[in-house]
């Protein structure tokens, strides 16, 4: 079989690309090429052959699966010039693979000198990481310099009669990032939608306040479009519908639509009657998202495509991180929530709505739960990055100033404060960002 004779190794043993530390082990693609076969040690020596492993692309985990497939139908093979025709199609694949190698070895090099660069201008720009977090923000697969880099945010936004508090504050980290030229996706969920949601009115109230927060709005969809006949890549998502699904237990799937146990009994209740359509819900923006984000991360694979939701929806996410993909991140914003019983406000919004339609009404809700203080993370502290809090921007307080370098110590001086401290003049308090959450 002339320079094929040296491979003996059982297929399993091909694949050259680790699931578990999800790198190219390029030294075992050297030992399994012949020593005389031309071309291939000027390849490697390009490569600096000698560090070993190099990030792995897409791509290269295809033709590595090619490779190792071939492989395994060696042995019921028969006919001698059939296996030298299949095993140099073997050694192709690997000068491919060692050429796509050696391309992301170069990537990666010249994406170094790059990150150095943007992590200088941290102090100049502010640090999108940190404020997030301070702000009570998770902010989950993602490094602290992915955010300083351009990137693409996939909103998946629950579709309700008005756009709701909880929304007006996901756009506020919009407006965080799109100082780093991030794009904006967003994405409508109305599948399985009550017959009284009007989707072109809340489209334009959706379009009306992003423009008032000058964050462009120009990419609105709604993700019934994406499962339509006509979508060019509907094979696509229905192929990670499926994968996620099968990924999937029912009590799993009932968990996440109940967000964890968050809502009180008569909201679970109602979840119990929705829709097949509605239920699947989950799955369907995962599977859409997915695709969105594997397209992005596939022409540029340098950069981040992130997900914006809130934190009772950590743990579908991190299923997702888990057992489909990481080739997204996610930054999850605070739960409201009331003082009585930890019940989050977010299912039964549309009921409670009723109490901020005033700045009067809104000021008696100060002290239910967590809401000074989400409120002061989402509309106070976000608004003003890249700058930090300063006196100015608290003229609510009644009192001489203690000189504390950090403001949100004096008003919240644990984890556990959450109400306004009674220095803090509350109708001030309300009038400081009530521009920017007004429903009317």
């Amino acid at each position: 079989m002339g320079i094929f004779s040296f491979i003996k190794k059982k297929s399993k043993d091909h694949l050259l690309y680790s699931e578990k530390t999800r790198e190219l082990n390029l030294k075992g693609l050297e030992s399994s090429l012949p020593e005389n076969y031309s071309g291939i040690k000027l390849g490697l020596g390009k490569l600096k052959i000698n560090e070993n492993l190099v990030e792995i692309s897409e791509s290269i985990r295809m033709f590595d699966a090619n490779q190792a497939s071939i492989m395994a139908d060696l042995d019921n093979i028969k006919d001698s010039n059939l296996r030298d025709e299949q095993l140099k199609k073997v050694i192709d694949i690997k000068l491919e693979i060692m050429k796509l190698a050696q391309q992301a070895y170069s990537e990666k090099k010249n994406n170094n000198l790059k990150n150095d660069n943007i992590l200088s201008t941290i102090d100049k720009k502010g640090n999108p990481y940190e404020a997030l977090r301070c702000a009570g923000h998770i902010i989950s697969n993602l490094q602290e310099e992915d955010l300083q880099r351009e990137g693409l945010i996939i909103w998946p936004v629950a579709l309700k009669k008005k756009l709701s508090l909880i929304h007006k504050a996901q756009i506020e980290i919009l407006k965080v990032l799109q100082n780093y030229n991030w794009s904006i996706q967003i994405i409508i969920a109305d599948c399985g939608k009550p017959s009284d949601y009007n989707i072109p009115e809340f489209k334009k109230r959706m379009k009306r306040h992003l423009q008032s927060r000058e964050i462009d709005c120009s990419k609105i969809e709604i993700l019934s479009k994406y499962f339509q006949h006509d979508y060019s890549d509907r094979g696509d998502i229905l192929t990670k519908f499926v994968d996620i699904s099968n990924s999937l237990k029912i009590n799993e799937l009932s968990s996440f639509n109940k967000k964890d146990d968050t809502y009180d009994d008569q909201v679970k209740k109602e979840i119990e009657t929705r829709s097949v359509l509605k239920y699947i819900q989950p799955v369907l923006t995962w599977s859409v998202v997915l695709h969105l984000a594997e397209n992005y991360s596939n022409s540029n694979p340098n950069n981040k495509a992130l997900v914006i939701a809130g934190q009772d929806e950590e743990s579908q996410w991190t299923h997702v991180f888990d057992k489909i993909s990481t080739k997204i991140g996610a930054i999850f914003n605070p739960i409201l929530r009331t003082q009585d019983n930890g019940v989050a406000y977010t299912a039964s919004q549309e009921k409670l709505i009723k109490n901020f339609y005033s700045e009067d009404s809104l000021v008696k809700q100060l002290n239910n739960g967590n809401i000074s203080k989400w409120l002061f993370n989402s509309f106070i502290q976000l608004p003003i990055y890249p700058g930090k809090i300063k006196l100015k921007d608290l003229d609510f307080c009644d009192r001489e100033c203690k000189k504390d370098e950090d403001c949100l110590k004096c008003l919240f001086p644990d984890e556990k404060s959450e109400s306004l401290p009674d220095f803090v003049d509350k109708e001030k308090f309300v009038k400081k960002f009530w521009k920017i959450i007004n429903p009317a």
